[in-house]
C-alpha cells in the first residue's frame, strides 16, 4: 500500500488515478488542535497555543512549524498597529518589519504571512465603497506576498513592512 499525497489529482496519469482511493483530510477543530499542540509542545503558554490555533487554520504541522515562545505577542502587535493613528502606525510598521528580519524573526514572519491576508479579509467585511475596494486590493497584494515571499526570496524586512503598512490602513478607514 502506498500513500500518494497530491494537491491536483486531476493531473495524475489516468492509470495511477484509477488505482487510487481518494481520502480527503479536513482541518482540525480548535479543541483537537489544542490537544495536538499540548501533546507536541507542552511547554508552550496557553496564549501562544491559542495564537497558533488561530494562525494555523486547523493544520497541526503548520502550528508546530510556527511555534515559538511569544508568538501570541505578534497578535497584540498587529492589533495595536491597526488601532494606531496614521503617524504612529507608520512607526509601528517599521519597528515590526525590523523585528521580523533575520533568522531570529523567521517564525514570526511566517506567522505574519499567514495572518495578514486573513486580517485584511476580516476588515473587508465591514467596509463599503472606496474603502472596501482599497482593502480588497490590499488583501490581493498580501495574498501575493504571502505565497511569493519564500519562493521568490524576497527581502523579509521589505515584505513585513509592506504587509504591516497594509494592515495599518485598516485602522485609517
Amino acid at each position: 500500500m502506498f500513500l500518494l499525497v497530491c494537491h491536483a489529482p486531476g493531473r495524475l496519469l489516468p492509470t495511477l488515478r484509477s488505482r487510487c482511493r481518494l481520502l480527503r483530510f479536513h482541518p482540525l477543530d480548535d479543541r483537537m488542535m489544542a490537544e495536538a499542540l499540548a501533546a507536541e509542545l507542552p511547554a508552550l503558554s496557553q496564549a501562544d497555543r491559542a495564537a497558533l490555533i488561530r494562525l494555523s487554520g486547523g493544520v497541526p504541522g503548520m502550528a508546530i512549524a510556527l511555534a515559538e515562545p511569544g508568538i501570541a505577542a505578534l497578535e497584540g502587535e498587529l492589533a495595536q498597529l491597526v488601532q494606531a493613528p496614521p503617524a504612529e502606525a507608520a512607526i509601528r510598521a517599521a519597528a515590526l518589519a525590523r523585528s521580523l528580519s533575520g533568522k531570529a524573526g523567521a517564525a514570526r514572519l511566517s506567522a505574519l504571512l499567514a495572518r495578514a491576508p486573513a486580517l485584511l479579509a476580516e476588515g473587508a467585511r465591514s467596509r463599503r465603497g472606496a474603502a472596501l475596494a482599497r482593502t480588497i486590493d490590499d488583501w490581493q497584494a498580501a495574498q501575493s506576498l504571502a505565497t511569493g515571499a519564500g519562493p521568490l526570496s524576497l527581502d523579509p524586512q521589505t515584505v513585513a513592512y509592506d504587509l504591516a503598512s497594509r494592515l495599518a490602513r485598516l485602522g485609517g478607514n
